[in-house]
């Protein structure tokens, strides 16, 4: 967007993008419990900022940066990138904001807190791919949220279906009637460990395209 603006000879430079919780909640009290002029609506976890994905943006003239230029031409400018302008916004219109949700709500962020997905800070969720993710937890806890997603999935489900019933067809024309014999026929096993791969491979597809 910058760049667009900068050939249309109108340069701008970022005034702000990613605010911590604490600095949102700073500036919701400003005009409030404390002195100054009110600057947002939004309390700490309620503005796209918190995430990562919005940013304020003045004109650049010179050395110095100024908010008095033609709004209507940036904002223009900036839906025709796919994002959302604030002085489009019936009420509280804030000109030199723009932001990226993809349809997300401000409620669908804020709820990642209760999921585990994104700690108070806000530090660890930010723009990355369709779900503006970012995780910057542990290992453990992010699988454990994913594969909970992953099994809820129809198209995973049916694929442990078709395999299930591969392997029950497999074993029954195979004649193997117990553990022992399961363990024993070295063609069982490399049917399971091919079912397995296919697993597999199916659940990194699937947590590649999330």
């Amino acid at each position: 967007m910058l760049a667009e603006c900068n050939d249309k000879g109108v340069p701008l430079v970022v005034t702000e993008g990613y605010r911590t919780f604490a600095r949102q909640q700073e500036l919701y009290e400003q005009g409030r419990s404390k002195a100054g002029l009110i600057v947002t609506n939004a309390k700490a976890g309620y503005s796209f900022h918190n995430y990562g994905i919005a940013f304020d943006v003045a004109f650049k003239k010179g050395k110095a940066i100024s908010w008095d230029g033609n709004w209507d031409l940036i904002g223009k400018i900036g839906k025709s990138l796919g994002l959302e302008w604030g002085g489009d916004w019936a009420s509280f219109k804030d000109k030199p904001h723009f932001q990226l949700t993809k349809g997300k709500s401000i409620d669908w962020y804020y709820n990642q807190i209760a999921k585990g997905l994104v700690d108070e800070s806000g530090q660890t969720i930010s723009n990355n791919d369709e779900n503006l993710v970012k995780y910057n937890q542990s290992d453990s806890a992010l699988n454990k949220n994913m594969l909970k997603e992953l099994f809820n999935d129809s198209r995973f489900k049916s694929l442990l279906w078709r395999t299930g019933m591969m392997a029950l067809a497999f074993l029954v024309n195979a004649g193997a009637s117990n553990l022992t014999a399961l363990q024993l026929d070295p063609s069982v096993t490399v049917f399971i460990g091919l079912i397995l791969g296919e697993i597999s491979k199916a659940l990194n597809n699937y947590l590649s395209n999330k």
